[in-house]
């Protein structure tokens, strides 16, 4: 009788509704796992997580069930988006090196994070 009672009204008997992402997962672990797929933390490792402790295609349905993806981090690699503008320049300057964009993009943050104080005079010049 009860478990047409909670077929029929979508509830379990705490009042969550009965959907395959509050059955299994918890807030909590839902939240932890969200916390660390946006730190580039890699399905493996979420699903590896003493707090998660699942397989990692059951952390990857999970996640993507709910909209979350991992942010764009791997290997200390950042991607990001910038104006066509700004990428046509650094294409014309990285052809003259023989460089694709990428390496040249690369190269200019590793200088300007190395100076200080030349990062700070790229930034207070822009205006």
């Amino acid at each position: 009788m009860m478990d047409q009672q909670i077929s029929q009204s979508g509830m379990g008997p705490s009042g969550i509704a009965d959907s395959p992402i509050s059955r299994r997962w918890p807030a909590r672990r839902i939240a932890w796992a969200s916390f660390l797929c946006g730190q580039g933390v890699s399905y493996e490792a979420i699903a590896a997580d003493p707090w998660i402790c699942s397989s990692t295609a059951s952390v990857r349905r999970q996640l993507n069930r709910l909209g979350v993806r991992i942010r764009d981090v791997a290997n200390g690699d950042i991607r990001f988006n910038v104006s066509r503008l700004t990428l046509g320049t650094f294409d014309a300057a990285a052809a003259r090196r023989g460089v694709t964009h990428t390496e040249l993009i690369r190269r200019t943050v590793e200088i300007l994070g190395r100076d200080a104080a030349l990062l700070d005079n790229v930034l207070d010049d822009q205006n």
